[in-house]
């Protein structure tokens, strides 16, 4: 049995039987012991007491080594898979969106989720599939939608960029004038691995975001198989063709069409909501 106090040799001979528990290397096996007692009662990484937080000492069979904690394990996986996510105007919390607090409350959201893990499958197949355009009203989870997606790629290795497509409109035209910052903010977009567009439709569209930025962002993606989500108020039908046509002129109403029509080439449409329908 275990002293209450320091346990002896044979103590430790017991605990780890299965190592050869020596004089020689007591103080180690003793460290190892104690270190793992603070740590069961450990309840987050902030609260660890080792001179380096979160590290403690294990043995493998043959050397004694620094061994992460769970809490250090969960910070690392969350910071390597903050890395494969950017954000453009959107706050930084989305980051925290997760699958497990993604409430499976109906048909589409299971739709969403189980369409999202076949794409995952694929992707890493190099078997290019689309990717999803969701629409419905305000305030049903379309944004959160998007970050869960974006995390659940992140954990896959694969890098995505959220992006709030209202926000980023103004952004753009503020950079009238350097075409240098223009060009670097499009290619972002176009080469990241999937690229996630949430609210397309609030922006206040114009022939010139329609022709120099959604479209060749769209172009360019569905050439390089390059995956897109979007997320709207309104279905990418008619309701989509006149947002980019601004008017009813044969020649806006063609270039709607067009990007429309590469657009549903790389998504798959689902309507999250009952309260819209997708019309063509």
């Amino acid at each position: 049995m275990i002293n209450d106090n320091i346990p002896t040799l044979q103590d430790l001979k017991k605990i780890y039987n299965e190592y050869d528990v020596k004089e020689i290397n007591y103080n180690d096996f003793l460290i190892m012991y104690e270190e793992k007692i603070i740590c069961d009662k450990c309840k987050s990484l902030d609260s660890c007491p080792f001179s380096i937080k979160g590290l403690k000492k294990e043995y493998d069979g043959k050397y004694f080594y620094d061994g992460e904690c769970k809490y250090k394990k969960i910070s690392r996986l969350k910071f390597n898979q903050n890395k494969n996510i950017s954000t453009l105007y959107l706050p930084i919390n989305v980051l925290e969106a997760s699958i497990e607090n993604y409430e499976l409350k109906d048909e589409q959201r299971i739709k969403i989720i189980n369409y999202l893990k076949k794409f995952i499958i694929d992707y890493k197949e190099l078997n290019y599939p689309k990717g999803l355009y969701l629409y419905g009203t305000f305030s049903i989870g379309k944004t959160y939608t998007l970050a869960v997606i974006a995390n659940e790629l992140a954990k896959e290795d694969i890098s995505s960029i959220l992006v709030y497509f209202p926000d980023l409109v103004s952004n753009i035209k503020s950079t009238f004038g350097n075409q240098e910052e223009f060009e670097k903010i499009i290619d972002n977009l176009k080469e990241v691995d999937v690229l996630l567009l949430d609210d397309l439709g609030s922006e206040n569209m114009t022939p010139w975001v329609r022709d120099e930025i959604l479209g060749p962002l769209i172009n360019y993606r569905l050439m390089e198989k390059k995956p897109v989500f979007i997320t709207s108020n309104i279905n990418p039908g008619d309701e989509l063709k006149y947002h980019l046509a601004g008017d009813k002129t044969k020649g806006n109403l063609l270039k709607a069409d067009r990007i429309i029509a590469r657009l549903l080439d790389l998504v798959n449409v689902i309507v999250m909501d009952n309260s819209k329908r997708y019309v063509r």
